[in-house]
């Protein structure tokens, strides 16, 4: 799906609709069309910059199952970069700044591939055991650290090593690890915008922690959860997933075993809790084991719905706007990203081992 940048104008588009209420002046009903049909759209009505015109089907694909290089064997996570001034050459050596990365969860490897043409540039962890060198065990996401620097780091959640992998992008030198009384089974990572610090669930703790780091270590400045609590009830996340930021600095958590998201405001505010995002359940809205979370340029909250097995949609006040993808599409869908100069939408489809664009 392709979001519309313009605010005003009359923009025709080939589609076929499916009747969705995220309209803010209420439900609008709309005929199908068939795919070589078209319809005008005008701002005056549509809001454009605040909705989306959707595609339901996937206008691209890439990956295989395999463990050869440039195959997936069910991949957890996809993560869209643009790299102003790092200096990533594909192999006739042109620069790539536009990458997807991808977290090659049971071949225990990292692929990042040039956006453009779904190529593979190299791969970080060689899928042996142990924490020593640039080796993974069970990778979960990714993250890179200021995209914006000619040598950003990667930050890489390292399952069964308990710790999250630190390397050079540029280089694919490891650098550190990151590791934690705290940290026992590391699952979702995302960078705090315009900060130097990262977040991370841990699903077997059930907590988020916040790290600050820089290029040479560490440190642990906030814990959100309840550290002491054995009992599902007292807990404040059951199994924490997927993990996003919103242009606040406020955190998106996907709570997978309570089915719900959870936002928490930013670090000026103590994380302070405030609100949930839906509820378990099969209809819109509703989650059945929420895994990954991302946001768009405009705040919206995208969030892949594990046993559903769809994409869906909320504003940036978590009221719900739409949902695509069915057992046709997906098969379990984990990690979601979004490429914010296009728009497109990247989705980890697990068990069918690929990563599909929409």
């Amino acid at each position: 799906s392709s979001g519309i940048n313009a605010e005003y104008g009359v923009f025709k588009v080939n589609y076929i609709w499916k009747k969705m209420c995220c309209c803010e002046f209420g439900e609008t009903e709309c005929e199908k069309l068939h795919s070589n049909e078209s319809v005008d759209f005008h701002s005056e009505y549509w809001r454009l910059r605040h909705s989306r015109i959707f595609v339901s089907t996937p206008c691209d694909q890439f990956s295989k199952y395999g463990s050869s290089p440039g195959e997936l064997y069910h991949p957890t996570s996809v993560t869209v970069v643009s790299l102003p001034c790092a200096k990533l050459l594909d192999e006739r050596h042109n620069l790539c700044k536009n990458i997807v990365i991808v977290c090659d969860y049971r071949n225990s490897r990292v692929q990042v591939f040039d956006n453009k043409s779904k190529k593979l540039l190299f791969l970080l962890g060689r899928g042996n055991n142990g924490i020593q060198d640039n080796h993974l065990k069970l990778p979960v996401s990714a993250v890179v650290l200021h995209p914006e620097r000619s040598d950003p780091l990667i930050a890489i959640t390292d399952y069964e090593n308990f710790c999250v992998q630190i390397f050079s992008l540029v280089s694919s030198q490891h650098k550190f690890s990151i590791t934690s009384e705290h940290m026992r089974l590391p699952c979702g990572i995302v960078a705090i915008p315009d900060t130097d610090m990262i977040a991370v669930t841990d699903c077997r703790k059930h907590l988020v922690l916040v790290f600050k780091i820089n290029n040479t270590g560490y440190s642990l400045v906030h814990i959100i959860g309840c550290l002491e609590s054995k009992k599902k009830s007292q807990r404040w996340f059951h199994h924490p997933k997927g993990i996003t930021s919103n242009s606040n600095r406020q955190l998106i958590v996907a709570d997978w075993g309570n089915n719900n998201l959870k936002v928490f405001d930013n670090l000026e505010n103590n994380f302070r809790f405030l609100k949930t995002i839906g509820r378990e359940g099969s209809k819109v809205g509703e989650f059945k084991g929420p895994y990954g979370v991302t946001t768009d340029r405009y705040d919206n909250i995208w969030a892949t719905d594990w046993l559903n097995n769809r994409v869906q949609m909320f504003n940036k006040n978590g009221k719900y706007l739409h949902t695509f993808g069915d057992d046709h599409h997906f098969s379990y869908p984990s990690g979601i990203s979004i490429d914010k100069q296009s728009g497109k939408v990247y989705v980890a489809d697990q068990n069918n081992n690929c990563v599909k664009v929409f």
